[in-house]
C-alpha cells in the first residue's frame, strides 16, 4: 500500500449542527482570518459570523435546522470532492520534489474554502432573516 502525506484537520467554527467542517492542512498556511475574533462580537470574525447563524437557526431549530444542515451537507460534499483533487495535486508535487508548490496548492485551497464558507454562511443568514 502506498503511503501519502495528506495531513489535514477538518474543523468547524462553531456548532456543527448549523455549520460545516473546513480542511486545514499542516503542509500549507492556514488563513489568518480564521484566528480573528475575541470575546466581543466581531463581524470580521468567522467564529462570530457562525455564532450569528446559530442564533438565527435557534429561533426555530425544528424549522431552520434542517435548512442549514442540508446546505452545509451539500457544501461539505463539494468541498470533499475538491479536496481529493487538491490533495492529489499536492502529493504529486511533493513526490516530484516541489514541496513549495504542494504547500501553495494547499494554502490556496484553504483560502478558497474559507471564502466559500463565509459567503455561504452570509447567504444562509440572509435567507433565515438575519
Amino acid at each position: 500500500m502506498r503511503r501519502t502525506r495528506r495531513i489535514a484537520a477538518w474543523v468547524c467554527l462553531g456548532s456543527p449542527c448549523v455549520g460545516a467542517f473546513l480542511p486545514c492542512y499542516l503542509a500549507g498556511k492556514v488563513p489568518d482570518r480564521l484566528a480573528r475574533g475575541g470575546k466581543e462580537a466581531d463581524a470580521d470574525s468567522p467564529w462570530w459570523r457562525m455564532r450569528r447563524l446559530l442564533v438565527l437557526v435557534a429561533r426555530d431549530f425544528g424549522r431552520f435546522g434542517p435548512i442549514a444542515r442540508r446546505r452545509w451537507d451539500a457544501f461539505e460534499a463539494a468541498l470533499a470532492r475538491e479536496a481529493a483533487g487538491v490533495e492529489a495535486e499536492a502529493e504529486a508535487a511533493r513526490r516530484g520534489g516541489r514541496t513549495p508548490a504542494a504547500a501553495a496548492a494547499l494554502t490556496a485551497f484553504m483560502d478558497r474554502s474559507v471564502d466559500a464558507y463565509l459567503a455561504e454562511a452570509e447567504e444562509l443568514a440572509r435567507e433565515l432573516g438575519g
